[in-house]
């Protein structure tokens, strides 16, 4: 480098207009800023303290290189000794039938080639981290120095040059003060003269003082051009002189900075064309490393042979006998039919999979030899890695295929053909808000975890736990979808058993439809009565559970009506629920029969609400409540007739919600879909449904469009805003 004096006397020599240029035209700091002393000052000042900051960076710079080139010796000798303590074992193997001696496969011969270039590298950077520290840190300092010594000499230049200039304007200010104090005496003495009894003495008096307002004046008037020759001189002089020596102080300062910079860079660059060096001969190392070599090695010392496992047989219990025949009685083919038909399902799908995964593993195939053949394509590794996970998901399918196809294989060997006269359910799983008959064990089902299985076609519901044990006896689609337009006609003409029921041919497609549909009680109609008679209702099964005829007493009336108080805000989940708010009172339609929850009516609206939710008042007259669950029933896990009517109940339009109420949601249809079941709803790209029910996991949902509901695929839709 040159020597600092040397080059910022040369660069303060030259004039602004003379000094080199890069990239942008040169400007001068006395031409544009003119009074900005301080200001660059200021920031010619920061700039010597940003060299801190930079002699900083490449002392931590320093200890990084120091500290990695120390990491990087003790993980090389780290590694010597592991490689010692593992060449036997990575050459040949834990227990090979032939020991190895001395001998190190060619992997492990590469790995020692690979530790001691990274010893050389480790020195390498320690000879970097010494370079950087005496040659860059270093010179940064003196830089900072002595630019900080010029700025400061340059501030005491200025200061005087202030101090000079000060001084004239403080003369200017005392000339003006004198030749206004020779005024007020001249004016004064121009008084006294008007006055004066001697007017020869006031006269001469006058005269004098009027001698030296003159000489005042002009004296005044010659500081007042000293002054102004002062500022001009000071301003577009002096000024402009010391901010271009600033200018140049900073640009030469710059300079010496950027030759440091370039020097850290060359001596990086440096050190990265040593290294390149030592890994240009690992590269040699790897080139010779021929993977047959590892594999031949191992073969070598662990040739043995190998005996195949013995096949599995059938294995008694030892509490009770048996052969190893399929039992064909008729409650086990139930199962095996059930068992084959889903196998078959999902081994048609398989195939179809699995064709389309091992083509495309043969082009992976295809693929991979094409980058291992000619590097100079790209990383292989995605391609590697897409086949590796092919290869992985078509041996788990043909695993799972292997066995649905022995299953089928050992069905129809035992039992035949099952699905002759047979009609299966075509089952998806449900979650039940509402306590449900289980079509097959009359047991009951309640639960939001999907608890069970719903029939699509037919409605008959299920335990998850008795899926496989319902015959295949499917009626199909035993109701009939009716739009709500259609049911209102119904109801006016007559047809409809009572007010806000819907009739027997109608399945309302809620959260509560499956529950409703398998109870026992799937059509319900009123007989004809009169007022105060008792009414009758009569429940039928679709599944041959016969029909029950049930008495009920009269409705109680509004003096003998029993209410609740609501503790707890209640938000409904779906229409067979009410919202209601704390401190609501509630009509007691149907008392909590022990399902914990019971149905309630505010103000025309009707649903059922958690029975812990509501604290039952008084009644107001001895008049009794009907009661909401007939004792006398055959069937002691069923709902009550009341509680079933409520949940088929009409669902009203559905309204715009109330601020604070919960927003209705609404899904767009992206495809065409054609309702293959009563219960399904067909849509068509560009509907705007109505959501009722939200996938639940089983791939459906449930909406309106025109007042009619029904299921319909989720992945047909997506979501808008309401």
């Amino acid at each position: 480098m040159a020597d600092w004096d040397e080059a910022e006397a040369a660069d303060l020599a030259q004039p602004a207009s003379s000094m080199p240029s890069y990239n942008e035209p040169r400007t001068s700091f006395g031409a544009e800023l003119k009074d900005a002393f301080k200001p660059t000052d200021a920031w010619v000042a920061q700039n010597n303290i940003f060299l801190t900051d930079i002699r900083e960076f490449y002392k931590e710079r320093c200890a990084i290189e120091k500290e990695y080139a120390q990491k990087l010796s003790a993980l090389g000798k780290k590694y010597f000794e592991r490689k010692a303590k593992k060449a036997s074992i990575v050459s040949v193997g834990e227990e090979p039938r032939v020991t190895p001696g001395s001998l190190e496969s060619a992997t492990m011969t590469t790995w020692t080639n690979i530790l001691g270039e990274v010893e050389n590298l480790a020195r390498e950077r320690g000879r970097l981290s010494e370079e950087l520290s005496l040659q860059i840190a270093e010179g940064l300092k003196g830089v900072q120095l002595k630019s900080e010594d010029m700025r400061k000499k340059h501030v005491t230049f200025a200061e005087k040059l202030l101090e000079d200039r000060d001084k004239i304007y403080s003369d200017l200010k005392k000339a003006k003060a004198k030749y206004d104090e020779c005024c007020q005496s001249v004016e004064s003495a121009r008084r006294k003269q008007e006055t004066a009894t001697d007017s020869a003495k006031a006269q001469k008096h006058f005269h004098q003082y009027s001698l030296d307002m003159n000489n005042a004046k002009n004296t005044y008037i010659i500081a007042i051009r000293v002054a102004n020759a002062a500022k001009q001189k000071y301003f577009h002089g002096d000024v402009p002189l010391v901010l271009d020596s600033m200018q140049n102080l900073s640009e030469a300062r710059t300079r010496k900075v950027n030759e440091l910079f370039t020097l850290a860079a060359t001596l990086e660059i440096a050190c990265y064309d040593r290294s390149k060096f030592h890994l240009e001969n690992t590269v040699t190392a790897v080139a010779r490393n021929d993977p047959v070599l590892d594999s031949t090695m191992f073969v070598k010392h662990n040739a043995g042979g190998w005996l195949e496992p013995a096949e599995f047989a059938f294995q008694p219990s030892p509490i009770w006998h048996d052969s190893d025949a399929i039992d064909t009685s008729d409650p086990s083919k139930v199962y095996l039919r059930n068992l084959v038909g889903k196998s078959r399902g999902e081994l048609r799908d398989m195939n179809a999979t699995v064709e389309t995964k091992k083509r495309e593993i043969e082009g992976l195939k295809n693929l991979r030899d094409a980058y291992t053949k000619n590097p100079s394509l790209g990383n292989g590794d995605e391609v590697v890695a897409n086949l590796l996970e092919n290869q992985r998901a078509v041996t788990i399918l043909d695993s799972r295929r292997l066995a649905l196809q022995i299953e089928l294989d050992t069905v129809h060997a035992a039992v035949g053909d099952l699905d002759l006269n047979s009609a299966p359910h075509a089952f998806k799983s449900a979650s039940f808000t509402i306590p449900t008959t289980c079509g097959f064990c009359q047991g009951t089902i309640w639960g939001l975890a999907k608890q069970g299985f719903v029939c699509r076609a037919c409605g008959f519901a299920c335990h998850a736990k008795c899926e496989m044990k319902v015959p295949a006896s499917c009626p199909g689609q035993v109701v009939q979808k009716t739009s709500k337009k259609d049911k209102r006609k119904s109801k006016a003409a007559g047809i409809a058993a009572s007010d806000g029921e819907e009739g027997p041919g109608t399945l309302s497609r809620t959260s509560t439809q499956s529950s409703v549909a398998n109870s026992v009680y799937s059509n319900v109609v009123n007989a004809a009565r009169t007022p105060g008679s008792p009414r009758r209702e009569i429940a039928s099964s679709p599944f041959g559970m016969g029909s029950i005829e049930r008495s009920l007493p009269p409705a109680a009336t509004s003096k003998g009506v029993q209410t609740a108080r609501v503790n707890f805000v209640w938000q409904a989940n779906d229409e067979t629920e009410l919202s209601v708010n704390e401190g609501d009172e509630v009509e007691v339609v149907v008392a909590d029969d022990g399902s914990g929850w019971m149905t309630g009516r505010i103000g025309g609206r009707e649903g059922v609400v958690p029975a812990s939710y509501v604290t039952l008042n008084p009644p107001p007259s001895p008049s009794p409540a009907a009661p909401a669950y007939m004792a006398g029933t055959t069937h002691s896990r069923t709902l009550s007739i009341s509680s079933m009517a409520s949940s088929l109940r009409k669902k009203g339009p559905a309204v715009a919600p109330k601020r604070g109420a919960k927003r209705l949601k609404y899904v767009k249809a992206l495809y065409d879909y054609e309702a293959q079941t009563e219960v399904e709803l067909s849509i068509r790209e560009g509907d705007v449904i109505l959501l009722v029910k939200e996938d639940q996991g089983d791939g459906w949902a449930e909406g309106e469009i025109g007042g009619v509901q029904g299921s319909f695929p989720a992945n047909y839709v997506e979501a808008v805003d309401g």
